[in-house]
């Protein structure tokens, strides 16, 4: 992570393209149907200088909501596929290079309505940012 007088460079997650609406797979084994599209998310930082992005990650929570959108709990079991992304660098549509996380099989189990917490994490040191 880029550091500026010992002091952490603010770092922010921007979502390019996700889902407003899904469809359930349900519990069976034969019956995927991914979120579409494809959560991506793009690392934002502040400063022009480089940052080290293979020590990152981005994990996928699900939390249900009530009818105004606000978070209630944690949905568990209920989102699988790989919950996980690795940073990646790659060029968006615009020619920019950055540092970008995708979910390409997210699944949903149960209907419901549902919010997806992406947290960046630092894995030297396990810090949260």
């Amino acid at each position: 992570m880029a550091t500026t007088n010992n002091t952490p460079e603010p770092l922010k997650l921007e979502i390019l393209d996700q889902a407003d609406r899904a469809r359930c797979c349900g519990s069976g084994n034969y019956d995927f149907r991914s979120i579409n599209p494809t959560p991506i998310l793009k690392l934002k930082h502040s400063s022009e200088s480089p940052i080290f992005d293979g020590n990152l990650l981005v994990t996928a929570t699900l939390y249900s909501v009530d009818v105004d959108g606000q978070i209630q709990k944690k949905s568990r079991n209920n989102l699988i596929g790989n919950t996980i992304a690795e940073s990646r660098n790659l060029t968006d549509l615009t020619g920019s290079n950055g540092i970008f996380f995708v979910f390409p099989n997210l699944y949903i189990r149960r209907q419901g309505s549902y919010k997806i917490l992406f947290q960046l994490i630092s894995i030297f040191g396990f810090e949260f940012l």
